[in-house]
């Protein structure tokens, strides 16, 4: 697989990208977040699900504690405020 750029793009090991931490889905409208433990014990999968509506939901991945990659699902309210959940925080 490549980029646009024609820079192949490895799934896992050594190349020009390092392996990713965190994967973002927008494919199914039922929000999720996941630690995978099944092919790699490091890496969380999110699915944002809806982007607006009643259950709208996004994503935010920034650095964690200790050099590790936090992950949140976040959602937002009837009334347009956030809402965060500590229980959809990974870090990995």
């Amino acid at each position: 697989m490549t980029f646009a750029t024609g820079i192949p793009y490895p799934i896992d090991g050594p190349g020009f990208f390092p392996p990713s931490k965190v994967v973002v889905f927008g494919h199914t409208h039922t929000a999720k977040i996941d630690k995978d433990s099944l092919f790699v014990k490091d890496r969380v999968y999110v699915n944002s699900g809806n982007w607006c509506g009643k259950e709208a939901h996004f994503v935010v991945v920034e650095p964690g504690d200790n050099g590790k990659t936090a992950a949140s699902l976040l959602s937002i309210d009837s009334g347009g405020e956030i809402v965060a959940d500590e229980s959809r925080k990974i870090q990995v």
